[in-house]
């Protein structure tokens, strides 16, 4: 059995352990350090949907009856918990724990197998009689609170380090060639790259002038490894945020980008990261109207403004 590590399931060995009480336990503190958060139920206590976790009295199998977050449905995690409907969670020896327990579970990292998924993290048990639902409505506005907050820094960062960002319509998506030092079929992983031509009809950042068509490089493969990367169409209209060089250190990658800009007539970018492309919010026209020229996404000019 094959084991795809999403990210590490223990932290660094030198990271202060968080103290017990009400520190520990605070949703949003929780939330804001969490990959994955879930409301479920306990199982089992002392097992394990994974064969390579050998289970403690601390570890549970947990049914999972809602993913908070991600939000994104596109994110392994999440695609992980939904598709198994049970996972596993290596709880901290705090508490006994006992089967039928319901709670808020926040994991961080984890791996996934054949047989499930398995993270280590820490749980929030409901409380018992009338006092539950307004805990975990609590804990559920604290979580949706920390993940915006979440969700802002990480698109603030995106922003700053994006070289062009433009709104525009696809009009041409073709496979790339592989890359030049490719032998043989190539790897299972490999980002199967793509270039889309995007008519460019609005800029936030970057000397892309508007009616210009740049040429958009992204991996149209679904393997786990490029799973939530942009999926670019002819006719998608949307928000691209735009780097000259991929964020990955891969060689053969960098290669294939350059090679294609070579080939190609026009500005050359990458998007290959998660939340690279926003599509247009839609908007009811009037029958017979011309369509509205792709503007950039409100959010990201209100990062923008000074």
């Amino acid at each position: 059995m094959i084991a795809i590590i999403l990210s590490l399931l223990l932290a660094s060995a030198d990271e202060p352990q968080k103290k017990a009480g009400a520190e520990a336990e605070n949703p949003q503190t929780l939330a804001e350090s969490s990959d994955l958060i879930v409301r479920g139920t306990i199982k089992e206590v002392g097992k394990s949907t994974v064969e390579d976790i050998e289970p403690t009295e601390n570890t549970v199998v947990v049914t999972v009856s809602e993913v908070i977050k991600p939000l994104k449905d596109a994110e392994a995690a999440r695609q992980a918990a939904e598709s198994f409907k049970e996972i596993t969670v290596i709880l901290k020896p705090a508490n006994k724990y006992e089967k039928g327990q319901r709670g808020t579970f926040y994991t961080s990292g984890g791996i996934t197998t054949n047989d499930g998924f398995a993270a280590e993290g820490s749980v929030i048990l409901d409380e018992a009689g009338a006092a539950a639902k307004a805990q975990s409505q609590r804990a559920t506005d604290q979580v949706a609170e920390a993940t915006k907050r979440q969700g802002e820094q990480a698109l603030r960062k995106r922003v700053e380090g994006a070289n062009a960002i433009v709104a525009g319509e696809g009009s041409e998506v073709v496979p790339l060639p592989p890359p030049p030092d490719q032998r043989g079929p190539g790897s299972e992983h490999a980002p199967l790259l793509r270039r889309a031509s995007v008519v460019v009809s609005d800029v936030a950042k970057g000397d892309v002038p508007a009616g210009e068509t740049v040429h958009v490089i992204f991996a149209s493969s679904e393997d786990v490894a490029w799973i939530n990367s942009p999926k670019l169409h002819r006719a998608d209209r949307g928000t691209l945020l735009l780097r000259d060089q991929p964020q990955r250190s891969d060689a053969h990658l960098r290669g294939q980008v350059e090679a294609a800009r070579a080939d190609l007539q026009g500005k050359v970018f990458t998007a290959l990261d998660s939340g690279d492309f926003i599509p247009q919010r839609s908007r009811s026209g009037v029958a017979g109207e011309a369509t509205p020229p792709t503007q950039v996404d409100p959010e990201i000019k209100a990062l923008m403004r000074p």
